[in-house]
């Protein structure tokens, strides 16, 4: 036993020079929700309605993590970097994969910063800045997923990227650039190689806050031609405890070399009032009739809306309850146009714990 001990007390202290130039930090996030959730269905099957409402206990929209995220001192101005990140699913241990969310290593410096892994895209990074909830519904990267009246198949813009090269500037009186290129690797004869690129510019000048960004994805779900463009064009502003942001959004989906295209103008607004440990926030995002090879489809608008509050009890844990939904016009959609299933119109109230650490 003392041998065992003498010995882990010389490893640690010979070990320990290795590490001193770098550090590691131990950092994540835990959430539950209660949910009180309808489906909003209109669907009626052998004459039963299909509407089902329920509570439920799960992560609600912004996922509990734990992470690890480190740097080293190279010399020179140069540090090596790296960052892993893995989804915890409190409720019921589901879509936990090590590094799910972020995974990836890289070199900063004066230049700023190149790394390869995986991890979110600019474009999805730059959409969490206009989220008008505190749970993450509102999300804009969200509704380009999921969206009931654009459920396409194979999504039309992924949140991450695996298997990319990112780079991302220095802050240039405010300004920084950061671009992003994630390979296929499963390319085929066939040339489906789905190769994404992800880009975007941030501005930042006291109260105000603009930015760009595009998204391209080629070849979705390994369908060839089935490609995807996106545009976000936003910004915020502050007034003392007052911020308010307003957006625009463009997107495009081929759904095959052969098939229809399909293209969408949306609107996004939010606002949130600080008051010391309570912070109110609402936002709606209005998406425009989606046009199907250039001819507009009737009543295929879409709005989505949310209220809520968050209220700090410590520096890292805070309680949270907002009322949010869809409101989704005429039919579902698929690549192929219009399916025989009226949209839903999902709604629900959320109130839940999150812990920071």
């Amino acid at each position: 036993m003392r041998k065992s001990l003498l010995a882990t007390l010389v490893m640690g202290a010979i070990a320990a020079p290795v590490f001193a130039d770098g550090t590691v930090t131990l950092y994540g996030q835990v959430n539950v929700t209660g949910v009180f959730h309808s489906n909003g269905s209109h669907d009626r099957v052998g004459g039963v309605d299909q509407k089902v409402t329920q509570f439920k206990v799960d992560q609600g929209n912004t996922p509990s993590r734990i992470g690890f995220k480190g740097d080293e001192d190279l010399g020179n101005g140069l540090k090596a970097v790296w960052q892993i990140e893995t989804r915890v699913n409190t409720d019921d241990a589901a879509n936990s994969a090590f590094a799910s969310r972020e995974g990836w290593v890289g070199l900063q410096g004066g230049f700023g910063k190149i790394s390869l892994g995986r991890g979110k895209t600019p474009y999805a990074q730059l959409a969490d800045v206009f989220d008008g909830t505190v749970d993450g519904y509102n999300n804009l990267a969200i509704y380009t997923e999921s969206a009931d009246a654009e459920k396409f198949a194979g999504k039309p813009i992924n949140n991450r990227f695996n298997n990319a090269v990112r780079y991302d500037s220095a802050n240039m009186d405010g300004f920084s650039g950061h671009l992003m290129y994630g390979t296929d690797e499963n390319k085929t004869a066939a040339g489906n190689a789905g190769n994404k690129w992800s880009l975007a510019g941030r501005y930042t000048a006291g109260p105000m806050f603009l930015g760009a960004a595009f998204n391209k994805e080629k070849n979705l779900a390994a369908v060839k031609g089935r490609d995807s463009t996106a545009f976000l064009l936003a910004g915020t502003y502050a007034i003392d405890a007052f911020k308010f942001g307003l957006g625009f959004q463009n997107t495009k989906l081929k759904a095959s070399s052969a098939g229809s295209t399909f293209k969408r103008n949306s609107f996004v607004t939010n606002a949130s009032y600080a008051m010391g440990d309570t912070t109110l926030k609402a936002g709606v995002i209005l998406a425009q009739k989606l046009k199907m090879d250039g001819s507009s489809i009737s009543d295929s608008s879409w709005t989505r809306y949310t209220i809520g509050a968050k209220h700090q009890l410590s520096k890292r844990t805070a309680v949270f309850g907002e009322f949010s939904g869809d409101q989704v016009k005429g039919k579902t959609l698929s690549a192929d146009g219009i399916n025989a299933v009226d949209a839903a119109d999902p709604r629900g109230l959320s109130i839940g714990l999150m812990h920071s650490f």
